[in-house]
């Protein structure tokens, strides 16, 4: 959820509500809004957006890449805001008042008047630690499965494992998302403090998840 800091002036922001949204150039889309310019989102960004969604960015010429925050419409059961934005610091998981764990990210530069963002620990744990995001948790192959290593497997079996099943994952035309679980599981599995955190969440799913990122990065 994102927290207010200073509100943007008005003439800073170009916002107006979603009609349509229409691929654009490569990596990017184009929502035509009912009134004004369109705006240019990411295009995997563009996925989750439609037509009654209120947008606003701040005005600049890097649009694609600058920071969004979405409103969705009033039939969204899923979702009821999106926010994109750099972000920096992110602290180590704690409890809020209903002892639910979350991590706050720090908003570098905003042009929207967001400081920062409160992110369930669920959430993180249910978008990096995942092998397959269309699955719920339970029925979840292990990052282990993925890469088809040991549990117990070193630095050396674990990269040398990657390796071929790259290879392996080009020979048989695998799509995009395959992979992608290939290199979202390396990449877990490769950093001991969050191979800790991933062991963790393997025997309670509601151990706290840590923002398996270090230095700047952006937020979705």
């Amino acid at each position: 959820m994102p927290e207010s800091a200073q509100p943007a002036s008005v003439e800073a922001v170009h916002h107006g509500s979603i009609i349509s949204v229409r691929p654009a150039n490569s990596g990017t889309a184009e929502c035509v809004l009912s009134k004004g310019a369109p705006v240019l989102v990411p295009a995997f960004l563009a996925g989750y957006l439609g037509s009654g969604d209120e947008i606003q960015v701040p005005l600049g010429p890097d649009q694609a890449g600058t920071e969004i925050h979405v409103r969705k419409n009033g039939a969204s059961r899923r979702m009821r805001e999106l926010y994109q934005a750099p972000i920096g610091y992110v602290t180590r998981p704690k409890e809020d008042k209903r002892k639910d764990l979350f991590v706050t990210a720090e908003v570098l530069a905003s042009g929207l008047g967001i400081k920062a963002i409160h992110v369930p620990c669920d959430v993180l744990r249910d978008y990096f630690y995942l092998a397959d995001r269309q699955r719920e948790w339970r029925k979840q192959p292990t990052l282990y499965d993925v890469v088809r290593i040991p549990q117990s497997a070193g630095p050396g079996e674990r990269r040398l494992s990657f390796k071929i099943r790259q290879l392996e994952l080009q020979k048989e035309g695998a799509p995009k998302r395959a992979h992608a679980a290939l290199e979202r599981a390396y990449n877990i599995l490769a950093q001991p403090e969050l191979r800790a955190c991933y062991d963790a969440l393997l025997q309670d799913s509601d151990a706290p998840a840590l923002f398996p990122t270090a230095g700047s990065d952006r937020c979705l």
